[in-house]
């Protein structure tokens, strides 16, 4: 038997090798990133607070009692649609209308001797710092204002009843008197000599006919009510406005304000 000679052995077949890896990129996070497009500012729908829970900023000053800071002289009434046929008829019965305020005017009396007081000490203090206190200026204020309110009411201005004594409550006949921040040493001085008054001599003499005339128009606009149920407007507004002048030119000679009054009933 002749040997055959065998075929060489093949050598063991090698792994298939594996894809060579691809070069890896750089980081996402090394990549330059575009700034953020520039965001318009809106304002704050409700104004900021200092601090939690502490009140929310104001832009301005809240009225204080008296009158709003740095506002001006004012006088307004409130007019009726009707008015009382009662009232007006005792207000012809030889005013016994007035009658009724008897108590107002005995506390009244004390008020406004108060008032006088606090109205000479203020006018030195003036003098001396050029500003009539927050305290002296609301009290002399809320006087005048009750005076109008009983003035309004004996005139049929209103048919509500006065308070009795000093309120900051709504009422339909209101005085307004602002708080200046700084008061004229000069005419503090020439309040204190007696020579104020002499400057208002012009409106005195004015209003002295004014309230003569007042006075008559109020007489007939009782009757009108009596008759009709109603003040007659253009009757109503000239006795607001001869009060509401009154009441500047008493604003001004007590130095509650220094502007001097206009002549005008607006």
């Amino acid at each position: 038997m002749n040997d055959e000679t065998a075929p060489p052995a093949e050598p063991p077949s090698e792994p298939p090798s594996a894809p060579p890896a691809e070069p890896m990129s750089e980081p996402a996070a090394l990549a330059p990133t575009p700034p953020p497009a520039p965001v318009a500012y809106r304002p704050p729908a409700l104004p900021l607070s200092a601090s939690p829970g502490a009140p929310p900023v104001t832009a301005a000053l809240q009225p204080s009692s008296g009158g709003s800071f740095g506002s001006e002289t004012s006088f307004t009434a409130d007019y009726p649609e009707q008015s009382s046929r009662l009232w007006a008829l005792l207000y012809l019965l030889f005013g016994i209308k007035s009658l009724v305020l008897i108590v107002h005017a005995l506390i009244f009396i004390v008020l406004a001797i108060g008032a006088f007081v606090v109205f000479v000490v203020a006018q030195v203090i003036v003098l001396f710092t050029g500003r009539m206190s927050e305290g002296m200026h609301s009290f002399q204020t809320r006087v005048l204002a009750q005076n109008n309110k009983m003035n309004g009411w004996i005139y049929g201005l209103t048919d509500v009843l006065p308070p009795f004594m000093l309120s900051d409550d709504a009422y339909p006949v209101e005085t307004s008197i602002g708080h200046p921040a700084q008061s004229s040493r000069l005419w503090a001085l020439l309040n204190i000599l007696l020579v104020k008054a002499f400057a208002l001599l012009p409106h005195l003499i004015i209003l002295y006919v004014l309230q003569i005339a007042s006075a008559v128009v109020v007489l007939i606009a009782q009757i009108m009510i009596l008759v009709t149920g109603s003040f007659p407007r253009g009757m109503f507004d000239f006795v607001v406005g001869v009060i509401r002048w009154q009441t500047r030119v008493a604003a001004f000679f007590y130095g509650l304000r220094d502007e001097y009054p206009p002549f005008s009933l607006k």
